[in-house]
């Protein structure tokens, strides 16, 4: 005997007999259980079966599902001693309900050396019901007879009318013998009609069945003169049979708790299918006074119905011989019920067998066939079972290997069944190929062997295909190796489930040391790691996460981290995939990047200081030095003008033009050194000096300026001042050139610690692709003189709706120093 061992959902799925379309559709309970009562997995119809879902059975095992009594015990005794049992046992429902069962189970061993056991259930509760109702109703048929004559004997003791009972009761006797007689292939709703007129010398007798789904009554056979039927057809204007009777719940109760009932009108008894007025009509017609109705009850529901049509000099036959006759009718009415459930079942699983894409044989022990299925045949390369089954007769023809058949018979005739094992077989053609084979030896009750069922699952495609699998998974894995890049799998509880060589090489540990620890353990981070991983699970992906690998020799390698969910072709999350990229050059270069971006801020700061101090300079050379020349020429012009004599009208123009010509120039000199140093900003301030700049800007470009600010004096470094107005000044410039506004406004507030400005246009809006080029120089000057006061600033243009500036710069050098 070979241990079992415990089974998990990945082994679970690896064995074809719990994986095939046969057992998960079949329409029989099917379990796949172990000796000691366990149960791996239930199909379909046992989980239908018991109300249970398929990992609840589980989860019970035998002892949750089956009535703990002997037979079970001797059950579980016969299976061990001799691998197989049938017979009946005792299941338990969800709801406690104890259920009878026919149940076959084998033992069979999986490929790999697993034993494990096959349980087949069929309920047969109805089966019992059906044999326990016919025990009954003979007995009860036998006591209503006796009952029957002695109190028809007591009630009228008249020579005629006790003949005319007894005559009713041998026609009944009579109903009894033939009515058992019938085969379900026989009409036996018109020989219930025609007996039934017989027996109650009615005028007109209906037979019709129940439907439960519809709740409706349609009539199957009615038992009348042609004429008169002909007659009732055309004031119906449609054949009797076509009439269709809706049942309401309170007249289905009524049939169903007093089987006999009286109407006195067609009309109460059609339910009302039919119009009043002409149920009338046709209840004259056939000259009708009343009318009987019989119900047929199976299992406590209703299967159909009779309708006896009494004429008015008639005398109703007595309620116990109805009763009796409607008895034995649900009896035969059960027993026909129950062979063609049974034909119905058959014919299933032989559509089963014939339909199956699976290709099934039943042999004999020698190897003679006694019938395949078609996908049997086509699998062998014939067009169908009967071109097979004629041509060729011996199933040991069918293996390449002779020695193979041998071997199944051996291994059937030690456990009775062989699991699905891999066989080369020959095709009609002689080409080769190959199946998965299961057999089994199929025995009667009393143990003899009856014959040999095979099932083949042709696997040459998915050998071919294991093999292309192979080939891609090894091109794959070469691919994986060649990385240059750490790369690994993770499962959901954070361990290392494959890696790669570069993995082996960046943390000094074997593959065989990876695989199955902690993911984080191998970070001088483990909490960050931890959490990286735990992203890629909750959001399917993760890209350039920083860590830092810690090597077994304590040294260190920066990384960015790209990882992403990856799912097996049933689409269920297997784990993450993650790679990283060794970033220790990148972010040594980084570092000197930052360094050297450091120090061009800062030149470029000392040079924008450069910058001003010489403007500053020029300026005042241009006011003292140039400028007073100029205002000593204009003087020493004016005194030669006063001393010339008569001088010409040509002479005195050419005067007035040289002075004014100074006169221009030295305000051209003003102006330049206003804006190389602005000395209405020094002297009164920035307040004034913007006004000023203002005031300007709206005489030459003809835009409308507004300025608000919260207070007139801003205490603030003369540095600051500067960057503030070179920024005002790089504004205007700009909304003059480009912005196509007809108004702007600018305010200044004072912060805590900190100055506000806000400048705002009514123009067309910037393009936030040029607030970013490096090619805006006047966007990038203000940008990096905003920057060298360790400020703030934003730049934001809305199309058609102008563009805002804001900045934000510390009050106090100190901030920016």
């Amino acid at each position: 005997m070979i241990k079992r061992n415990s089974l998990d959902k990945k082994s679970l799925e690896n064995i074809p007999e719990i994986n095939s379309t046969f057992f998960d559709n079949s329409l029989d309970a099917m379990m796949i259980g172990s000796q000691d009562g366990s149960i791996y997995t239930a199909n379909h119809a046992a989980c239908r079966m018991l109300g249970y879902s398929k990992e609840e059975i589980c989860k019970l095992g035998r002892k949750g599902i089956v009535e703990q009594n002997s037979r079970l015990i001797d059950a579980v005794s016969e299976r061990r001693e001799s691998g197989n049992f049938l017979g009946e046992l005792t299941f338990i429902k969800k709801d406690g309900t104890l259920f009878p069962v026919e149940i076959s189970s084998s033992v069979f061993m999986t490929s790999d050396g697993m034993e494990l056991t096959t349980l087949i259930i069929r309920d047969i509760t109805r089966r019992k019901k059906t044999e326990k109702a016919l025990v009954k109703s003979e007995e009860k048929y036998r006591l209503i007879y006796d009952n029957a004559i002695k109190e028809i004997a007591k009630r009228n003791k008249a020579e005629k009318e006790l003949f005319y009972q007894n005559s009713i009761l041998a026609k009944l006797n009579k109903f009894s013998v033939d009515l058992s007689k019938l085969s379900p292939e026989d009409n036996m709703e018109a020989f219930i009609a025609i007996q039934l007129k017989i027996i109650s010398n009615a005028s007109v007798t209906i037979f019709s069945e129940y439907n439960h789904f519809n709740r409706s009554i349609t009539i199957r056979h009615i038992e009348i003169e042609p004429q008169l039927l002909e007659k009732v057809d055309k004031l119906l204007g449609e054949h009797v049979n076509k009439i269709v009777s809706r049942v309401s719940d309170a007249e289905y109760q009524g049939m169903v708790s007093e089987i006999i009932g009286v109407r006195t009108t067609l009309y109460e008894a059609s339910f009302g299918s039919i119009p009043e007025t002409l149920a009338d009509a046709i209840q004259k017609l056939i000259k009708a006074d009343r009318f009987i109705g019989i119900a047929y009850i199976i299992d406590g529901k209703l299967y159909g119905t009779s309708l006896l049509a009494m004429d008015k000099d008639q005398p109703d036959p007595p309620k116990d011989i109805l009763e009796n006759f409607a008895f034995l009718t649900s009896i035969s009415l059960r027993r026909k019920q129950a062979e063609e459930a049974l034909k119905e079942r058959e014919a299933e699983y032989r559509s089963l067998f014939e339909n199956s894409i699976m290709g099934i044989s039943q042999s004999k022990p020698g190897g003679g066939f006694i019938r395949v299925n078609n996908a049997y045949a086509e699998m062998y390369g014939y067009p169908d079972a009967a071109s097979m089954m004629k041509e060729h007769s011996l199933s040991a023809k069918l293996y390449s290997n002779p020695d193979d058949r041998l071997k199944v018979i051996e291994i059937l005739n030690k456990s009775g069944y062989m699991p699905p094992t891999e066989f080369e077989l020959n095709r009609r053609n002689g080409e080769k190929f190959w199946a998965l084979v299961a057999a089994k030896q199929v025995k009667d009750n009393k143990g003899t062997l009856l014959y040999l069922q095979a099932e083949h699952f042709d696997i040459t495609s998915r050998k071919k295909l294991e093999n292309e699998m192979y080939s891609a998974s090894l091109y794959t894995r070469n691919l994986i190796e060649a990385s240059l890049d750490p790369l690994v799998t993770i499962n959901s509880d954070g361990k290392i489930t494959d890696v790669n060589s570069s993995t082996e090489k960046t943390t000094g540990l074997t593959r065989r040391e990876l695989i199955g620890s902690d993911f984080s353990n191998y970070f001088t981070e483990p909490d960050k790691a931890r959490e990286g991983y735990k992203i890629a699970f909750l959001k399917g992906e993760i890209k350039n996460y920083p860590l830092t690998i810690l090597h077994k020799d304590g040294s260190t390698i920066d990384v960015l981290y790209n990882a992403a969910l990856f799912k097996n072709e049933a689409g269920e999350v297997q784990g993450v995939f993650a790679a990283a990229r060794d970033i220790t050059i990148q972010k040594k270069m980084e570092k000197k990047l930052r360094k050297s971006k450091k120090l061009l801020e800062k030149l470029n700061h000392h040079l924008t200081l450069v910058r001003e101090n010489e403007r500053s300079q020029i300026a005042m050379n241009l006011h003292d030095d140039l400028g007073q020349r100029l205002t000593a020429l204009f003087l020493d012009l004016a005194w030669l003008k006063s001393r010339i004599g008569v001088q010409s009208p040509a002479v005195r123009k050419k005067f007035d033009d040289i002075i004014t010509e100074i006169n221009e120039t030295i305000e051209g000199v003003k102006e330049i050194s206003t804006f190389l140093r602005p000395t209405i900003l020094y002297d009164l301030g920035l307040v004034p000096a913007i006004t000023s700049q203002l005031s300007k800007f709206e005489n030459q470009s003809g835009i409308k300026c507004y300025f608000y600010y919260d207070s007139d004096e801003f205490e603030v470094d003369d540095t600051i001042s500067l960057i503030f107005y070179r920024i005002i000044q790089e504004s205007l410039t700009n909304i003059a050139r480009h912005s196509g506004a007809s108004a702007m406004e600018l305010s200044l507030k004072k912060l805590r610690d900190a100055i506000e400005m806000t400048i705002k246009d009514d123009g067309v809006g910037i393009d936030i692709q040029k607030v970013n080029s490096l090619t805006s120089m006047g966007i990038q000057g203000i940008l990096e003189r905003v920057k060298s006061a360790k400020g703030e600033v934003s730049i934001k243009g809305v199309k058609g709706s102008g563009t805002t500036i804001k900045v934000v710069i510390p009050a106090k050098r100190s901030y920016y120093d």
